[in-house]
C-alpha cells in the first residue's frame, strides 16, 4: 500500500507552484503593460484638442508646422509617431501663435504596425490617461467620419479649422470660414508635391461628375478649368459665403464679361444658360504675352443654344476692332505688316466641319473677335479663331496629350471640378480680383507659388475633398 505524501511536502509543492504562477503572472502584466497598444484619440478630449496627427514621421511634422507652428517643438524621434496639439491650462489658445502656455504637444510613439505605445508631453502636468468616453476625440462624430476617408498607410492631420483661422485677417481666410457652417473640422494630408483637405459637406453640389481624364486641345494651355455643372456649383458656393462677398465677386465677374461682350450683356440671361452642364475652359497667353486667348467647350439646351451663340457673337463684334492687314515687301527682302481700320470689310461667315457648324468673322480680321461652333447640344466659344478650328480639326485625331487631375480614386468619389494652372497665371488671376489677395493660413505660400500645379474637387459621400498636386 502506497504511502500518502506528507502534509509538509504537499504544502511545499503548492507554495512552489503558486510562486511560479505569481512570477509568470506579474511578468506577463509587466510585459503587456510595456507593449500594450493604446488609442490616443480615446485619451484626448475633443474640446481641448486643436490638432491630431497620425502615422507621421519627423519630416512630416515640418510640413504640418506651416499650419500649427508648435509642431516644430516636438522631439526628433525616429520612426512613426502620433502627435496631438492641445490647449494648455493657461488660457485660450491661438494656433498661429504657438507660444508656450497656449498650445502644447503630446507625442505617442508607434511600432512597426502603426500602434501607439509610449506617450510623452511638454504639458506642465501630465494629463490623466482615462477620460469620459463621451468627451473623447474618438467619440466626436466629425472625427469618426473624416477618419474613414484616410489612406491606410498615409499620414494625416485632423484639425479644428476655425481655431486655426481665428488669428487670420486675410480676405481669403474670411471666405474659407464661410464654408465651415456644417463643421469646423478638416482632415489634411501633405506629402512632397501634394496636399489634400477633406471637409464635411451639407449636400452635393451637383449629381453628375466629369471624366477624370480628358484630351487637351493642344499642349499649349496655361490654365485648365473643368466643371461638372458650373452654374449649380457657383450657386451652391454663393449660398455659403457672406452676401457681401457674393455681390462683390459677381460684380467683378460682370465687369469682366462686359469688357468682352459689352454692357448690354446679362450674365444671368445671356451667359448662365451656357453653364448648366459640364464645361471646360482653356486659357493661354497671346504671342506677345500682353493678352489672353480662351476656349470654352460645353453643352446646353439645344432649343436656345443657337440663339445664345448668335447673340454673343453680335455683342462681342461690337466690342472688337475690325482691321485689315497691309503687307509690304521692300527691295532687300524686308517685309512689314500694318494694321488698318476696316469696318466696311468685316462680315460673319459660317461653314460646316466634322459635324460642327462654325461661325467666324471673315473678310477683314478682328482683334479678339468671338468665334463659335455648335454640334447639337455641344458648343465651343473662343476669341481665337485659329485655336477653335485647330480644336475641331484634331478632335477625332489620335492625341496623346491628356490632362489627368490628382483624383483620390475613392470608390464612392465623384469628380466635381478640376484644373491646372501655373504660379504666374494664378498671380495674374489674383491681379484681376485684388480685393481677395492670395494669402491664407490654410494655404500657406499660395501667394508666391511657382511652377505648374493641378487640382481636383471630389465628393465622397458626406465629405468633399480638395487635392492640389505640383
Amino acid at each position: 500500500m502506497t504511502e500518502s505524501p506528507s502534509p509538509h511536502f504537499s504544502l511545499a509543492i503548492a507554495t512552489l507552484l503558486g510562486g511560479l504562477l505569481l512570477f509568470f503572472g506579474v511578468g506577463l502584466v509587466v510585459f503587456f503593460a510595456k507593449h500594450r497598444s493604446i488609442d490616443p484619440p480615446a485619451m484626448l478630449t475633443a474640446k481641448e484638442t486643436v490638432a491630431y496627427l497620425a502615422h507621421v514621421h519627423r519630416s512630416d511634422l515640418d510640413r504640418y508646422a506651416a499650419w500649427v507652428p508648435v509642431l516644430q517643438n516636438v522631439p526628433k524621434e525616429p520612426g512613426l509617431m502620433s502627435v496631438a496639439v492641445v490647449r494648455g491650462e493657461s488660457g485660450p489658445a491661438r494656433p498661429v501663435a504657438g507660444s508656450d502656455g497656449q498650445l502644447h504637444w503630446r507625442l505617442f510613439e508607434e511600432n512597426d504596425k502603426g500602434e501607439a505605445q509610449n506617450m510623452r508631453s511638454d504639458l506642465p502636468t501630465q494629463p490623466e490617461n482615462t477620460i469620459d468616453a463621451k468627451d473623447a476625440l474618438s467619440s466626436l462624430e466629425a472625427f469618426q467620419t473624416l477618419r474613414g476617408h484616410t489612406t491606410h498607410n498615409e499620414g494625416w492631420m485632423f484639425v479644428d479649422l476655425k481655431t486655426l483661422l481665428q488669428g487670420s485677417s486675410t480676405s481669403l481666410d474670411g471666405v474659407l470660414r464661410s464654408f465651415l457652417a456644417t463643421s469646423s473640422y478638416a482632415l489634411m494630408s501633405a506629402s512632397p508635391g501634394q496636399f489634400s483637405i477633406v471637409v464635411l459637406s451639407e449636400g452635393r453640389m451637383s449629381e453628375a461628375g466629369i471624366d477624370p481624364s480628358f484630351p487637351l486641345p493642344d499642349s499649349q494651355p496655361d490654365t485648365i478649368i473643368a466643371s461638372a455643372a458650373p452654374l449649380a456649383q457657383w450657386l451652391a458656393v454663393s449660398s455659403m459665403v457672406p452676401t457681401q462677398t457674393t455681390i462683390l465677386l459677381e460684380g467683378l465677374w460682370t465687369a469682366r464679361m462686359h469688357s468682352i461682350f459689352g454692357e448690354e450683356t446679362s450674365v444671368r440671361y445671356d451667359l448662365a444658360p451656357l453653364l448648366t452642364h459640364e464645361s471646360t475652359l482653356f486659357v493661354r497667353s497671346t504671342q506677345s504675352g500682353a493678352g489672353l486667348h480662351f476656349l470654352l467647350s460645353g453643352s446646353a439646351d439645344g432649343k436656345i443654344l443657337s440663339a445664345q451663340l448668335s447673340l454673343l457673337r453680335r455683342r462681342a463684334l461690337a466690342m472688337t476692332t475690325p482691321v485689315r492687314v497691309e503687307r509690304r515687301t521692300f527691295d532687300r527682302g524686308f517685309t512689314s505688316a500694318i494694321l488698318k481700320s476696316a469696318p466696311e470689310g468685316t462680315r460673319n461667315v459660317s461653314r460646316d466641319r466634322n459635324g460642327w457648324h462654325i461661325a467666324t468673322l471673315s473678310g477683314a480680321d478682328a482683334i479678339g473677335a468671338l468665334a463659335t461652333a455648335q454640334r447639337g447640344r455641344e458648343f465651343i466659344l473662343s476669341n481665337d479663331r485659329s485655336w477653335l478650328e485647330y480644336y475641331i480639326e484634331h478632335e477625332t485625331a489620335s492625341n496623346d496629350a491628356t490632362f489627368t487631375p490628382p483624383v483620390n480614386n475613392h470608390p464612392t468619389a465623384t469628380l466635381l471640378a478640376a484644373g491646372r494652372m501655373d504660379g504666374a497665371s494664378l498671380r495674374s488671376l489674383a491681379a484681376a480680383f485684388p480685393v481677395v489677395p492670395l494669402q491664407s493660413t490654410v494655404f500657406p505660400g499660395i501667394d508666391h507659388a511657382d511652377g505648374k500645379f493641378s487640382w481636383a474637387v471630389e465628393q465622397e459621400g458626406p465629405v468633399m475633398r480638395l487635392t492640389v498636386a505640383q
